[in-house]
């Protein structure tokens, strides 16, 4: 007995209904066990304010720039209800709901945000010819760890550390950048990242680069380097600048939503974190 083509049609809506109905089953079984996997945070930050002209102007920076770095941060960490208030005069109270220890969310979030270009040595390899004993006092060494996949090892991740030879003293430094953007192109997954620099920076930039062409520098963000130092190749006077490479994506992504979200006026420093609604303990975890 041949089946109509009514009864086909009903029967592949009821056949595409139930898979519906099965999907959104999942999908809320899911979003429930997530959200019972995860545990609120609170944790107390005070200001460095030694030496502030206006703390109060500082406390308020402060807390809109960590509102739009948790924007960001919810995506990378699949973060749950998320909250930061002033707490006058000097603090900051951050409230998040994690599945996972709220370390590294934290540590990404209260990053200040302070980005250096420092010269290296002009001598390219001395750390490796005469070590460190032979710099001049007014260079240090810096390591810059890349992570980088393993090709027998398909998903696994080794770090790779680079010792430089770099000055001390910072010959520009960046409050805060106009904006900061990452695109990553190409099959082989090149990470793009471009910093654009306020009126004045783009001035001091542009002077800093053909004052020192042929040198190699480094940007470093809070004193760590997450790019490899690069040669200036020529001045730079168009107000914005480019780092290019095959990086691991996952912690560049999130320096530059950091950065793009703004720098933070004053260091912080970590006075309490415990589970909320439970007393917090002194000191950092």
């Amino acid at each position: 007995m041949a089946v109509s083509d009514s009864e086909l049609g009903a029967y592949l809506r009821r056949a595409v209904l139930a898979v519906i109905v099965v999907i959104c089953v999942a999908a809320v079984v899911a979003a429930v066990r997530t959200h019972s996997s995860r545990k609120a945070y609170r944790a107390v930050y005070r200001l460095d304010a030694a030496g502030a002209k206006d703390t109060e102007s500082d406390l308020q920076r402060t807390v809109a720039v960590l509102t739009g770095r948790l924007e960001a941060l919810q995506r990378e960490f699949k973060l749950g209800r998320c909250s930061v208030r002033s707490l006058p005069p000097d603090r900051v109270e951050v409230k998040i709901s994690c599945a996972d220890s709220p370390q590294a969310p934290l540590a990404w979030l209260t990053m200040q945000g302070k980005a250096e270009f420092r010269l290296l040595h002009p001598e390219d390899g001395i750390l490796t010819k005469a070590g460190r004993q032979a710099l001049p006092p007014e260079y240090e060494v810096k390591v810059y760890k890349e992570r980088r996949y393993i090709l027998s090892r398909l998903g696994d991740l080794k770090t790779v550390e680079t010792e430089y030879a770099i000055l001390s003293k910072p010959s520009l430094v960046i409050g805060r950048f106009k904006g900061v953007t990452m695109t990553v192109t190409g099959a082989g997954q090149s990470v793009v990242l471009t910093f654009r620099f306020s009126e004045e920076d783009a001035r001091a930039f542009g002077a800093l680069t053909a004052l020192n062409a042929g040198r190699k520098m480094a940007m470093l963000v809070d004193g760590e380097i997450f790019f490899p130092p690069k040669e200036i190749e020529s001045a730079v006077p168009a107000g914005s600048v480019q780092v290019q490479g095959f990086f691991y994506i996952p912690p560049v992504r999130r320096l530059a939503e950091m950065l793009d979200a703004g720098s933070l006026p004053l260091p912080l420093t970590e006075e309490s974190r415990a589970p909320a609604g439970v007393g917090a303990s002194t000191g950092k975890d």
